[in-house]
């Protein structure tokens, strides 16, 4: 039985314009494929759904696809890289809380002493 991650899917809708490369109109949605469905499935009703919106607003250029969420998102170096910022900042956070501890326990033990003067 597949995961409920294995069945999530990315959609992407293109639309390239004839003036040039800047002109690329790009949409990404998500999309959970209902079991016993297969991406191939879910790829051919796209592709007819998108051949069918070329036809009625005159536009050759657009096209569907679908491709499955995991691995899609990120490559396996931008999640290394977005872990270390991740515990990088955590590590900095964990500073500051012992420096402000360290602060709090001084000041206590700094008015301790002026009570027993």
């Amino acid at each position: 039985m597949k995961s409920k991650n294995q069945r999530l899917h990315r959609i992407d809708a293109v639309n390239r314009a004839e003036d040039g490369p800047s002109e690329i109109i790009w949409v990404g949605a998500l999309a959970r494929l209902k079991p016993g469905i297969s991406r191939a499935q879910a790829q051919a009703e796209m592709s007819a759904i998108a051949a069918r919106l070329a036809r009625e607003h005159s536009d050759p250029n657009s096209g569907l696809r679908v491709a499955p969420l995991k691995g899609s998102t990120t490559s396996d170096v931008g999640r290394n890289i977005s872990q270390f910022a991740l515990g990088l900042s955590g590590f900095v956070l964990l500073i500051a809380c012992v420096n402000l501890a360290n602060l709090a326990l001084s000041a206590s033990r700094e008015a301790f002493h002026q009570c027993t003067v």
